[in-house]
């Protein structure tokens, strides 16, 4: 019987207890209607619908923003094919002014290095400032079949093998080193280094 007792007392507080929490939220309800504040009540699966709507506008609106950047940046390489082929021809031209005039410096300087270099004088000598004012006198003179070349049959052969002359008492060219009257050990060393011919 007391246990009996003790249930029914407990069920009625637990009851009460209930009755006292939703008798709380009517007098909140109440209160916040009178105050302008009532927020009307959605379903579980209604918020959750709302939320994922919302995420789904703030993606797409992500999305497109991604792709109006991608669209920004690549606008400038969605030229016609003309216009590319003109603006290509226009970096050429201006790459060809600059190679041309590169090149054009270049020869200027090989040109003044020549100009500053005496022909046919060893380092050496340059340095030493040594300047020949007479020509070198020697015994060698070429085998007389040469010596007796008309000077039209010379001229032919220098331009056959592209020699420049220039002065006053030029030999004739000679096409072969054995016609030079070398010693036999410079002959076998050419030879052998592969110089077949005066170049």
């Amino acid at each position: 019987y007391r246990m009996a007792s003790v249930s029914r007392h407990n069920g009625e507080e637990r009851g009460a207890g209930r009755r006292r929490t939703r008798d709380d939220r009517e007098d909140a309800d109440v209160a916040g209607h009178a105050e302008g504040e009532y927020k009307e009540y959605i379903p579980v699966r209604k918020r959750r619908e709302l939320a994922l709507n919302r995420l789904k506008e703030k993606q797409l609106l992500r999305v497109k923003e991604e792709e109006e950047e991608r669209e920004e940046t690549v606008l400038p390489q969605r030229q016609s094919l003309l216009d590319r082929r003109a603006e290509l021809l226009q970096k050429a031209e201006e790459q060809k002014h600059t190679r041309e005039e590169n090149i054009a410096r270049e020869e200027k300087e090989l040109l003044e290095k020549m100009e500053e270099r005496k022909p046919l004088m060893s380092v050496k000598e340059l340095a030493r400032g040594v300047q020949y004012v007479q020509p070198l006198t020697t015994t060698w003179r070429p085998p007389s079949h040469i010596r007796n070349m008309a000077e039209a049959d010379r001229e032919e052969i220098r331009d056959q093998w592209h020699i420049l002359v220039e002065g006053e008492d030029i030999p004739p060219p000679i096409k072969a080193f054995k016609d030079m009257r070398f010693p036999r050990g410079i002959l076998d060393a050419l030879r052998s280094k592969g110089i077949l011919k005066p170049t």
